[in-house]
Order: structure tokens, then C-alpha cells, then sequence
């Protein structure tokens, strides 16, 4: 019985733990708010996490080690926005020590891409919902491995990607019309980083 009680007393004390860190989510959120009320319109989000990993992220891609640890032991790996202003590209890159390094990009073909699959998102939504209506489901979750989130705010349009490691690369996949989508993009955004900054 003391067993239970102590382990009981361990979550508890572990979730109230974790409710008092910084949380990404929200520090992420605010700078979108604050880009939004500066009249931004064309906004990226872009955050990578990976459990269980010894190797994280996609190949290419610059890493922050990060103290930021999310529910399920999650790590983040990459938080990144980008964003147009007055014709310009920018990303802002920081962690959950709102480390912020802000930079000003020569191109950023993410962007535009994501606009233009909005629709084929849409339907992908609507597709999966009839799954699970018709009691299928379209993945498991994944408690291992990489995991990559984007979400696009344009005008009033908002949409969400989650892609795990898993979908990139199980053949399992490919049959759904929007995984190759979501994988270009995928591909843009770390073309996009490598881009060489202006000074």
C-alpha cells in the first residue's frame, strides 16, 4: 500500500513539476500573437521533437539542445517561426530559455508551399475524420522516435501538420495523397534554413 501511495505522490508531484516549466507551447504561441498584432499575416510554426532518441532530428537541419521537456519525455529538438513582413522573410529561433535568435532570410519557399496545400490538408482532414466514423483509424501513436509539427496561420486560415517518423519513411503511407505533400513541404523548410542568411 505505501508502494501506491508513494508512486501516487510521485505523479502528482511530477505533473505539478512539470505545470510550473516554461512551456514551449505557450512561448511559441505568445511570439505568433505578437507577430499577428503587428499586422503579420503570413506565419510558420515549426517545432520538431523526438522520445526515446539518441540521434534527433532530420538530416541537414540545425539542432537546439534544449532543456524543454514535454509531456510524454519528449525533447525538443527545433522550434522555429517564419515569417513574411513588408516582403521580407524571417525566422525566429528559440527554446524554453527564450533564447530567441531572430534572422533575416533570402527566401523562404516553405511559406508558399504551405499556402498552396492548404486545400489538400482540408481533405485530408475531412478523409480522416470519415475513418474514424467508419470505426478505422489512421495511425497509432507513436511513443519513440521523431516527431515534426508545422502549423500555418495566413489571413484568417489556420492549418496543422503532425508527422511522425514512421510516416515519412513506412511505404504503409504512401497511398494517402497527402503524405507526399507533407513531406515536400518537410524537405522546404530545411532547404529554407540552409539557405544562406543576409548579413
Amino acid at each position: 500500500m505505501r508502494f501506491y501511495t508513494l508512486l501516487l505522490l510521485l505523479i502528482l508531484l511530477d505533473g505539478y513539476a512539470y505545470s510550473q516549466k516554461l512551456s514551449i507551447e505557450k512561448l511559441s504561441k505568445d511570439k505568433i500573437d505578437s507577430l499577428r498584432n503587428e499586422h503579420v499575416d503570413t506565419i510558420m510554426w515549426y517545432h520538431s521533437y523526438c522520445g526515446e532518441c539518441l540521434i534527433v532530428n532530420r538530416p541537414d537541419t540545425p539542432i537546439i539542445y534544449s532543456n524543454c521537456t514535454l509531456q510524454l519525455g519528449y525533447k525538443l529538438n527545433n522550434n522555429l517561426i517564419f515569417y513574411k513582413q513588408k516582403g521580407k522573410y524571417f525566422v525566429i529561433n528559440f527554446d524554453c530559455n527564450n533564447i530567441t535568435i531572430r534572422r533575416q532570410i533570402n527566401v523562404c519557399k516553405a511559406l508558399p508551399y504551405f499556402i498552396s496545400i492548404i486545400p489538400a490538408l482540408d481533405s485530408r482532414d475531412k478523409a480522416i475524420k470519415d475513418m474514424y466514423k467508419k470505426g478505422g483509424s489512421y495511425s497509432p501513436w507513436q511513443m519513440d522516435g521523431g516527431l515534426e509539427n508545422m502549423d500555418i496561420y495566413f489571413n484568417k486560415k489556420s492549418q496543422h501538420i503532425s508527422m511522425s517518423s514512421k510516416e515519412e519513411t513506412d511505404k504503409l503511407y504512401k497511398k494517402y495523397a497527402w503524405i507526399e505533400k507533407q513531406i515536400m513541404l518537410l524537405n522546404l523548410i530545411a532547404t529554407d534554413i540552409r539557405i544562406k542568411k543576409k548579413s
